[in-house]
């Protein structure tokens, strides 16, 4: 159902009091106008921000798939002839390109978030990394393939490494701690004037994971909230 008063959206709530004041109407229909604007505002700033951050996580997830496969299509730029460690190469890069496609894929059809299609999948580690998303049979297929490359001595790519680009993951971590502390920071003014069980155990989990996130390594995946590191 289409807005009542779409050309009200545009303007500030002060304007839009400034402009009904100089109409004829009863007070409660310029009160009833100033309300439904009031919400349709907020229902439009709400579903803003859920799609930004719908953008941003999908964004987030296949940002370290697209640096693999940057890295694999320059593995395979140098190819040296040898058959095995090409047809290595070439079935991992497959794979990848097929998860990236259906990643974004999901992010362009709907609004689901990439926890909740984890969820709803079952995928391990809640699916924080895309290598959570490849099945077992097709990693091992791929391992087969590498495990098949004489070494002599050479380091051997590794595939589905649960890490992600170092500056990434700097960026991640910034982000899950500051948003961490702002919960353990609201839950203990809670906890101050309304003491609970529940909260005192939740306060205990949160400052666990703040000691999880700071532990983390260089390039160590991360969940998007501290919640993750419960699930």
């Amino acid at each position: 159902m289409a807005f009542a008063y779409p050309k009200y959206l545009n303007l500030t709530l002060n304007q839009v009091m400034t402009d009904l004041s100089t109409k004829d109407l009863p007070i409660p229909i310029k009160q009833e106008i100033i309300e439904s604007v009031r919400n349709e505002k907020q229902r439009l700033r709400s579903i803003k921000a859920q799609r930004n951050q719908h953008t941003r996580l999908w964004a987030e997830l296949r940002q370290p798939l697209e640096y693999e496969m940057r890295l694999v299509r320059r593995m395979c730029a140098y190819e040296n002839g040898e058959t095995l460690r090409n047809d290595a190469l070439s079935g991992y890069l497959l794979v990848l390109g097929k998860l990236h496609d259906r990643m974004h894929k999901l992010s362009q059809d709907g609004t689901l978030m990439p926890s909740e299609v984890a969820k709803d999948k079952k995928y391990p580690n809640n699916g924080v990394h895309w290598s959570d998303w490849v099945k077992r049979e097709v990693k091992d297929a791929v391992l087969e393939l590498f495990d098949a490359i004489p070494k002599q001595g050479q380091k051997v790519k590794v595939p589905f490494e649960r890490k992600i680009p170092k500056a990434l993951h700097a960026q991640l971590k910034s982000r899950l701690r500051q948003r961490t502390e702002k919960e353990l920071v609201n839950e203990q003014r809670k906890q101050s004037v309304d003491y609970t069980e529940g909260r005192a155990s939740t306060i205990k989990k949160i400052e666990q994971a703040l000691a999880w996130i700071d532990a983390s390594a260089e390039g160590e995946a991360l969940p998007t909230t501290w919640h993750g590191f419960f699930k």
